[in-house]
């Protein structure tokens, strides 16, 4: 996965598509101001991020399948129990995705994988970024390259 990323469906959406139901308790996190008072309007999740903000997103896990539950961006050893901890953690071992390649023998997610702990992290898109070369300049300039579905935009 990328580390930058969209996610432009409402939660009713995914709920809809994942035949899975956000916990009611998780859900108010999500919703705007003005649609706390309105059950029957959906949810916007924040439109585009990056994983180096440590975002919650909404996550299928094999911890509970049957919910969409938020879950905080980065891979954690079951050490980790609080937000400074974490912080301290991923600034020195940034884990943010595992490559499937490394998986099995990282140490970082080889237990985790060896007990079947997955997940599925819904997203429309993702940006990988071009360096394109630049005549006259050393360094090529960064042009994003937003990849999702060609069906939408």
């Amino acid at each position: 996965m990328c580390y930058s990323t969209t996610l432009d469906r409402e939660i009713r959406e995914l709920e809809r598509l994942y035949n899975r139901r956000m916990l009611e308790d998780t859900r108010a996190a999500y919703l705007h101001p003005d649609e706390l008072e309105d059950g029957d309007r959906s949810i916007l999740f924040k439109e585009k991020t990056s994983a180096f903000a440590r975002p919650f997103w909404p996550v299928i896990s094999t911890a509970d399948p049957t919910v969409i539950a938020p879950y905080r961006w980065g891979f954690f050893p079951p050490h980790i129990k609080d937000e400074e901890e974490a912080k301290a953690y991923i600034k020195n071992y940034p884990s943010f995705n595992a490559i499937s390649e490394d998986v099995e023998t990282k140490r970082t997610f080889k237990d985790a994988w060896a007990k079947g702990q997955r997940c599925l992290v819904p997203v429309t898109s993702f940006t990988e970024w071009q360096h394109v070369p630049v005549e006259g300049r050393k360094t090529p300039d960064k042009v994003p390259y937003r990849i999702g579905l060609k069906d939408q935009e």
